[in-house]
């Protein structure tokens, strides 16, 4: 929607006409504004800024301003696998961003493999920028926009969460234009801005994104809806562009169909949203890409997601947090255990992260502050045990979670690969 940090993907967006807004407020419902411009450039403002938009970003060239070397040279540059990082924050911050940014462009290409492996790895230019003058020397906008050659974005600490949700929503719009939509970029709405709600709101725990997540200022509003039977058709909702969106009403229930169709556990459900992803890379009509992914009409399904919707309670839809909580930890666990360290019991791993003894292995490092957050949760949390195979000791060792009513058990496993790279996964399961 604003913002955009996906590499290899800006060229293929689509193009409204110049000067064309969109009102966008999705996560707490204040008015988010997105530009298209002339051609294929995006800006993100909010409404405040709105009236100071610099008349620049109205008639924008495709390439970003020449960039003086003296500028250049005063940034910390940091090469990753997908991107080339500038930025003048410090140099451990843009490492830990970085990281972040690599994550969610990996998840992105595992979940959607069967969409991804001709993806071009072209490193993409990326300037997390603080200081407002260099910023604007740079191209940038309002707070953040994508150029042909570069990606400018306005760091803020204290609009994280908005920040990332922002990055993360249109990396899924870059990452779906230029693999699944083609040069045209036509998506329907409901599989575009719903995918990338649903990746926007995605929690980072270290070695992947745990999805699955809805806000519950957005939840009560999207229930409030459903239950009062003010939700739009399905069978008209379905055909809407993603570029004719607008109003949070849209997005919520963008999310809340996406929620449904990959939360609900029906896997018919899963296979049908990647079908649909496949009938749109074939220029398929938008009635025919959902009925040819699910098998029957939008309306015949609008019933199922209303009474689905109605059964869920607060706890069921708020485990989510609690498994990125046990992936986080068994990250950094993982790397623990790849650098040598064992731990007797679930307490003294626990212990040794409080008091910052983990071992943080520098060719995968993790950030202190994803190791906080996820300690403060755990706190909350319990029992924790640790598993450790009683025939061979070097083996990974689980963490395992057993809440506190008994009723789930989340375990997190790893492995390492041959250059000590985790995989984490979370087992989900009823107590026994």
């Amino acid at each position: 929607m604003q913002m955009s940090l996906q590499p290899s993907l800006q060229k293929c967006m689509s193009t409204p006409p110049p000067g064309r807004f969109l009102i966008r407020d999705r996560r707490d419902g204040r008015p988010v504004f997105r530009l298209r411009l002339a051609v294929g450039c995006r800006v993100c403002v909010t409404a405040l800024a709105l009236a100071s938009l610099p008349t620049g970003a109205r008639a924008a060239e495709r390439m970003g301003p020449p960039i003086p070397k003296s500028v250049l040279s005063r940034l910390v540059a940091v090469e990753t696998d997908f991107y080339k990082v500038y930025s003048d924050l410090d140099e451990l911050r843009v490492r830990d961003m970085s990281t972040r940014l690599d994550a969610f462009t990996r998840d992105l290409d595992a979940r959607y493999d069967f969409l991804a492996r001709s993806r071009k790895k072209k490193k993409m230019p990326v300037f997390l920028i603080q200081d407002p003058v260099t910023y604007k020397t740079l191209g940038g906008q309002a707070y953040g926009v994508t150029w042909g050659d570069r990606i400018v974005v306005l760091y803020s600490a204290a609009q994280r969460d908005e920040f990332w949700h922002t990055i993360q929503h249109e990396a899924w719009h870059l990452f779906a234009h230029s693999l699944i939509a083609g040069p045209q970029g036509l998506l329907p709405g409901w599989l575009d801005e719903g995918l990338a709600e649903y990746h926007g709101e995605s929690l980072w725990t270290g070695d992947g994104f745990t999805c699955g997540v809805f806000p519950q200022n957005r939840r009560v509003r999207s229930l409030q809806r459903i239950r009062e039977g003010r939700g739009k058709d399905f069978a008209e909702f379905v055909t809407v562009k993603a570029e004719a969106w607008s109003g949070i009403e849209n997005y919520d229930q963008g999310l809340a169909m996406m929620h449904f169709f990959l939360e609900s556990g029906n896997t018919n459900y899963v296979h049908a949203v990647h079908v649909a992803l496949e009938q749109a890379s074939k220029g398929r009509s938008f009635d025919k890409i959902f009925e040819k992914g699910f098998g029957r009409q939008a309306t015949d399904l609008q019933k199922e997601y209303a009474d689905w919707w109605s059964a869920q309670t607060e706890a069921t839809l708020d485990r989510v947090y609690t498994e990125a909580t046990v992936a986080t930890l068994t990250s950094f666990l993982a790397r623990a255990h790849g650098q040598g360290q064992r731990f007797a019991t679930a307490d003294e791993f626990l212990k040794a992260a409080r008091e910052g003894a983990l071992k943080n292995p520098p060719a995968f490092p993790l950030p202190n502050e994803l190791l906080k957050e996820s300690l403060e949760r755990a706190a909350k949390l319990k029992t924790w045990t640790l598993e450790t195979d009683p025939k061979n000791s070097k083996l990974p060792q689980k963490l395992v979670l057993k809440m506190e009513d008994g009723s789930v058990v989340f375990t997190g496993v790893f492995s390492l690969d041959p250059k000590g790279r985790p995989s984490v996964r979370v087992l989900v399961s009823p107590a026994l």
